[in-house]
């Protein structure tokens, strides 16, 4: 159990340092619209949403949530990608699907 706290302690700590400088990636697919990805990025949120549904612990669950969030877009085809490895003229745009997170997606 030691160890499991100690996990979750350094994601946490490791998402603070990743939201104090401004870190982004952003969930991108060759030949995707943006309006495409920002659809794809909703249904894969709802989706890992619902399977999380009875969790009882809200870090467990948010957890579970992220890796299915992640899983369901690879499996989409979308891989993550940092701003500047971003092709030329791919628009980008923020997904919010609720008050505490913040998902950037980008397509043509």
């Amino acid at each position: 159990m030691y160890c499991a706290k100690q996990v979750i302690f350094f994601l946490a700590l490791l998402a603070m340092i990743c939201l104090a400088t401004g870190c982004q990636t952003y969930w991108y697919q060759p030949s995707t619209t943006l309006e495409k990805a920002v659809q794809d990025c909703r249904e894969c949120w709802y989706d890992a949403e619902r399977a999380t549904i009875g969790i009882d612990s809200a870090v467990a669950s948010g957890m579970r949530s992220g890796f299915l969030f992640n899983e369901c877009m690879k499996s989409r085809g979308y891989m993550q990608v940092v701003p500047d490895r971003l092709p030329s003229g791919v628009r980008t745009t923020t997904v919010q699907p609720n008050w505490a997170n913040s998902i950037g997606v980008a397509g043509d």
